[in-house]
C-alpha cells in the first residue's frame, strides 16, 4: 500500500473504532443512540428547509401522497411532491419527500385534512398547487367525497392524476384475471409454500445441486400480494427450476407421511392449460415490468409516459397479430421445451400429461389457448391503461 494513501486510510480505521465500540456498547446496555429518548418524532425542518424553498420558487408542484401502516401499527401518510426547477433549456424535474404525517381516519375528508395541513406545517404554499396524484382508492380518488375532489374544491387548478404505475398495476392484475391464469398463478403459489418447509426444501436444494445443469436460483420465491408487475422474478424462477421441482417432488412421493399426499396433487396440477398460462403470464409480465419501472422515475413527465405506455401497447398488439407466424412458433417451442426438460433430462413423466403430450406438439393447438388468454390480458390493458 503506497503510503500517501495508506496513512489517511488507517487514521479513518482508528477513528471508526471508538464510535463502533460506542453503538456495540448501547445496544448491550439499551441506550438511547440520540439524546435521551430513544422515541418520538425526528425533527426534519432543517433538512427539508431547502427543498421547501425551491418548491416555493418554483411556483408550481403536485402532491403525491399514499397511506400505509408501519410497524407500531400506525397509519402513516407519506407526502411527496415534484417540482420544477432551473431557467430555459435547463429546466428539470425533481421529486422529493417531504414528511410522514400520522392519521387517525381514512375518509377522503380526513385525507384531503391530513395533506393539505402536511403541506402547510412544512411551509409550502398551496396556491402554487397544480396536480394531484395517489392511487385509485375511492377515499383518494372518488370524484365526489374524494381527497382530491375536497382538496380541488379549495385549490381549484389542483388537477387529479392517477399514478401510472398503480395503474398499470390495477391493469395487469384485471388481465391475470381469466380462469385459466387465477389458477395458474395460484399453483405457483402453493408449489411455494409447499418447498418453504425445511425437510421439503433439502430435497429441492439436492436435486438442483445433483442436477446435470446449474441454474442462477436456488428457491423459489413468492408472489408478490399488492404489486403484480413485481411477480416477474417469481414466475422466471418459477420456470427457470421447473424441472427440479417436479424431479423433487417425484422423489417426494416415496416419503411415508402426508408430503407425499400433497406432491401427487401438485403434480397433477401441472397440466397442458397450465404450461401454456405459465408463458401467457411470463409475456404479460416481461413488458409490465420494464415499463412499470420507468413510469417510477422521478424525473419522467406526461408525455414521455404517454409514449413509453403507447409503444407497449403496439408491441403487444403486434405480437398478438404474428402469433401464427414467428412468436408464436417461439412460444410453442419454449412450452414443449419445458416439458422435454422434465422428461427427457430427468427421465420423469407427468402423470397428468401422459394423454396430452402428443396434443401438445401441435402448434395450432396451442396457439388456440395462447389467444385466448392474450387477447383477454390485451384488451384489459387496452381498457386500464
Amino acid at each position: 500500500m503506497n503510503e500517501p494513501v495508506g496513512i489517511p486510510l488507517k487514521q479513518n480505521r482508528d477513528k471508526s473504532i471508538p464510535i463502533i465500540e460506542c453503538i456495540l456498547l448501547s445496544g448491550y446496555q439499551e441506550i438511547p443512540l440520540r439524546g435521551s429518548f430513544d422515541f418520538g418524532p425526528i425533527n426534519v425542518k432543517n433538512s427539508t428547509h431547502n427543498e421547501v424553498d425551491k418548491v416555493n420558487e418554483s411556483k408550481c408542484f403536485s402532491v403525491m401522497a399514499d397511506e400505509t401502516i408501519d410497524v407500531s401499527v400506525s397509519e402513516q401518510l407519506t407526502i411527496c411532491v415534484r417540482y420544477l426547477s432551473g431557467t430555459g433549456s435547463n429546466i428539470e424535474i425533481n421529486e422529493d419527500f417531504l414528511k410522514f404525517y400520522e392519521i387517525s381516519s381514512l375518509t377522503g375528508k380526513d385525507l384531503a385534512s391530513s395533506i393539505l395541513n402536511g403541506l402547510n406545517s412544512c411551509g409550502l404554499d398551496c396556491d402554487f398547487l397544480y396536480s394531484q396524484g395517489y392511487d385509485g382508492a375511492a377515499n383518494m380518488a372518488g370524484q365526489f367525497k374524494g381527497a382530491q375532489t375536497i382538496i380541488r374544491s379549495k385549490h381549484p387548478k389542483a388537477l387529479y392524476v392517477h399514478c401510472a404505475a398503480h395503474s398499470l398495476n390495477l391493469a395487469v392484475s384485471s388481465a391475470c384475471n381469466m380462469q385459466s391464469i387465477r389458477n395458474c398463478l395460484g399453483i405457483i403459489e402453493k408449489y411455494y409454500c409447499f418447498f418453504n418447509f425445511p425437510k421439503r426444501n433439502n430435497e429441492l436444494l439436492e436435486v438442483i445441486n445433483n442436477g446435470d445443469w446449474e441454474p442462477k436460483v436456488k428457491t423459489l420465491k413468492r408472489l408478490c400480494m399488492t404489486r403484480w408487475v413485481q411477480r416477474y422474478d417469481a414466475i422466471n424462477d418459477f420456470i427457470e427450476l421447473f424441472p427440479c421441482v417436479t424431479t423433487a417432488l417425484s422423489n417426494i412421493l416415496e416419503w411415508n407421511d402426508s408430503s407425499s399426499t400433497d406432491a401427487n396433487m401438485m403434480l397433477k396440477a401441472i397440466d397442458s392449460e397450465f404450461l401454456v398460462s405459465l408463458q401467457v403470464i411470463k409475456v404479460l409480465f416481461s413488458f409490465a415490468l420494464p415499463l412499470c419501472k420507468q413510469l417510477q422515475r422521478n424525473y419522467i413527465d406526461l408525455k414521455e409516459m404517454v409514449n413509453l405506455a403507447s409503444t407497449s401497447m403496439t408491441v403487444l398488439e403486434n405480437l398478438r397479430k404474428n402469433v401464427q407466424r414467428s412468436s408464436g412458433q417461439t412460444i410453442c417451442h419454449q412450452i414443449t421445451a419445458l416439458v422435454l426438460k422434465a422428461i427427457t433430462a430427468y427421465q420423469f413423466v407427468f402423470p397428468s400429461l401422459n394423454h396430452s403430450y402428443h396434443k401438445l406438439m401441435k402448434d395450432s393447438w396451442l396457439i388456440k389457448i395462447f389467444l385466448k388468454g392474450f387477447n383477454v390480458c390485451l384488451m384489459t390493458l387496452i381498457q386500464k391503461i
